[in-house]
């Protein structure tokens, strides 16, 4: 009884997915924007610091 629930009809898991698919790539973006700006961040205190 379980395995049949868990298992989706085809279109159901394609709307899933083509819902999730934007959320993941908005999150991945942010995600990127964070580390380079981290990077920025460290790459200015290092040069501050070496000085």
């Amino acid at each position: 009884m379980k395995r049949e629930k868990e298992i989706l009809p085809a279109s159901e898991l394609n709307r899933t997915v083509s819902g999730m698919v934007p959320a993941v790539r908005r999150s991945f973006v942010l995600l990127y924007t964070v580390v380079s700006l981290l990077c920025l961040l460290l790459s200015i205190f290092a040069a501050t610091a070496f000085i």
